[in-house]
Order: structure tokens, then C-alpha cells, then sequence
């Protein structure tokens, strides 16, 4: 990749840019500490403009972070329905103007071709009823993580346990139990 500088009125952005096709792989601001005077939402709306605008084709925000008047999103790309963990991109956007400042797409160029997506041989139901009943789901959806040296269709069930937030991901041809996340929520997101 190639490495380059770009200043802007009143920020300095590093990047590196891929010799063969030139796409941005990482790019982030020097400095970043702004003020906070726009929204996560109108924050996450501008990411998802900009991705569109340079081919980022169906791409669904997944998680968001607010720090140092940065607001940082994740979006994961999505097939016939169902979302590509390995294919994220990571945003960076100004909350004080909602301009984009930072990328980190090396796992979006180096992930990102379709995947022949097999059938789940369970439904999100039949899944479903593998959860433990010490939890109580809220959402659920079809994915695909990432997986030791390959990826695995998995249903995301969002649930709660006492007072905790969790991911359970369940094989969507077995139903094992494959991973959980515990969210932990920070004043930041």
C-alpha cells in the first residue's frame, strides 16, 4: 500500500491506499478531538452516505462508539439477508461537522466476494428453542462470523439475562452453541 498524507482546512488525515486497484484501506485523522454538536444518528447517517457513495453496497450499521467528538461505526455487509461479520468496515465520523475522517477497511477488501450461502437446515424457531430459558431473546437474524481459519452461517440471537446483555451465536445447520459476547455498555456506547 501506498502511503499518503492529505491535509484538509483543519485536519490532517494519514492513509494507506492499495497499489493494486487503489482503495482505501485505513485512513484516520492525525488529531482527533472535536466538539460533540451532531447526533449518533446523523453521525451514523453521514458513514453510511459515504460508504454508498464509494461502492460500499449493502452495508447495515452493526455497533457505534462515541469518544473525542469521534463517533465510530461498524457496518457489516449483507447478503440475500444476511450479515457478513467478516466483511466489516469501521467508519470514523467528526461530531462536529458528521465528515467522515477515518476508514478501516483492510477486512471488508480482503473478506468481501459472495459467499454461497447454504440453506440453514434449522429455523430461527427450531434455533430458538436451543437457548437456554434462563434467557429472554429479543432479536434474532441470520450471519456469518468468522470462525478459527474459515466462517460459519450462524443465527444472532440478541437476548437478556438478569440485568446483562448478551450475543448468542448458534450453528445454523446444528444448532450448537458456538459463541457468546457479553455487550457492556459504556457511557460511550
Amino acid at each position: 500500500a501506498w502511503g499518503v498524507t492529505v491535509d484538509t482546512a483543519d485536519v490532517q488525515l494519514n492513509l494507506d491506499i492499495t497499489v493494486q486497484g487503489g482503495k482505501v484501506l485505513w485512513m484516520m485523522p492525525e488529531n482527533a478531538s472535536f466538539p460533540t454538536t451532531q447526533s449518533v444518528a446523523a453521525c451514523r447517517d453521514a458513514a453510511a452516505s459515504f460508504l454508498r457513495q464509494r461502492g460500499f453496497d449493502t452495508m447495515e450499521p452493526t455497533h457505534q462508539q462515541a469518544y473525542d467528538g469521534l463517533c465510530v461505526i461498524n457496518f457489516a455487509a449483507v447478503q440475500d439477508g444476511v450479515l457478513l461479520y467478516p466483511d466489516l468496515v469501521k467508519v470514523q465520523v467528526r461530531m462536529d461537522t458528521a465528515e467522515v475522517v477515518g476508514l478501516e477497511a483492510n477486512n471488508y477488501w480482503m473478506n468481501h466476494v459472495p459467499r454461497p450461502l447454504a440453506e440453514p437446515a434449522l429455523s430461527v424457531d427450531e434455533a430458538r428453542a436451543r437457548l437456554s430459558s434462563e434467557v429472554t431473546p429479543t432479536a434474532s437474524r441470520l450471519c456469518v462470523i468468522p470462525w478459527h481459519d474459515g466462517e460459519r452461517l450462524c443465527y444472532e440471537f440478541s437476548v437478556t439475562h438478569g440485568d446483562g446483555e448478551y450475543l448468542i451465536y448458534l450453528d445454523a445447520s446444528t444448532g450448537d452453541e458456538v459463541q457468546i459476547l457479553k455487550l457492556i455498555p459504556v457511557e460511550q456506547g
